[in-house]
């Protein structure tokens, strides 16, 4: 296999074969771009004409490889004798995709997000992932099951109008709780400007007949913002008469 994520199996083999008797210690040791390790070392004690063949399974966890990562090897050795397998990548990365109900929201409706996360060896993966509107504090963390998630968000009723970032976070976990693998999406929803009150502003507090009347109509939004907009303003006497509009 030339491409592991990190928490994969590998299987490993070395096959010794030596002319004379030879006592030494069999090693395999990962080397990676960014640092070495060596995850197997055990006597072998062998007769002239003797063979053995040297055989590991093993995960790929970090408590095992640390956090090498990228292009690597494994180098088998034997009583001062070394071989290189074939070169191969350990990856941290998760594949992610993300779909969205709409991208034009009003304050206080739901955005449905769904999506795919696969993992750089090509495997769904099965973990979680955390949606986030971090401007406003919203966090959903839902499970991935088989490359699959979906979550809802519900907006504040008094989100601001412009855009909004989304981002979604998908990751894998062992069983002490670290994080394996992990992979990045985002997208953008525009939130509607939306009136919600209006104030009456007067030229002065009080009139006497025949006085001229100045006024301005101020239109706030779902988070008490002015807005331009048209209005119609109908104007009544006392006794609910039209006077003008």
């Amino acid at each position: 296999n030339g491409l592991y994520n990190v928490g994969d199996e590998i299987n490993i083999s070395g096959n010794i074969v030596v002319s004379q008797d030879t006592n030494g210690f069999a090693s395999f040791v990962l080397q990676c771009a960014n640092g070495n390790v060596e995850f197997y070392k055990a006597p072998v004690i062998l007769k002239s004409g003797q063979q053995k063949t040297v055989e590991l399974s093993t995960y790929l966890e970090t408590f095992v490889i640390g956090n090498l990562s990228g292009s690597c090897n494994i180098d088998f050795s034997y009583a001062g004798d070394s071989r290189q397998t074939r070169t191969f990548e350990i990856s941290k990365e998760i594949t992610v995709n993300l779909n969205l109900n709409s991208i034009l929201f009003n304050p206080g409706e739901n955005v449905f997000v769904s999506g795919n996360a696969v993992k750089k060896n090509g495997q769904s993966l099965n973990g979680f992932a955390e949606v986030s509107i971090t401007s406003i504090g919203v966090h959903s963390l839902v499970s991935v099951i088989e490359g699959k998630f979906s979550s809802n968000i519900s907006l504040p009723n008094d989100l601001a109008a412009g855009n909004q970032d989304i981002t979604v976070r998908a990751y894998e976990k062992n069983s002490d709780g670290n994080v394996l693998n992990e992979g990045f999406a985002s997208s953008s929803i525009k939130v509607s400007q939306v009136p919600k009150s209006v104030k009456v502003a007067l030229n002065r507090e009080s009139f006497v007949p025949g006085d001229e009347v100045t006024y301005t109509l101020i239109v706030y939004d779902q988070s008490g913002k002015e807005m331009s907009v048209s209005v119609n303003a109908n104007i009544a006497s006392p006794n609910n008469i039209a006077i003008d509009k």
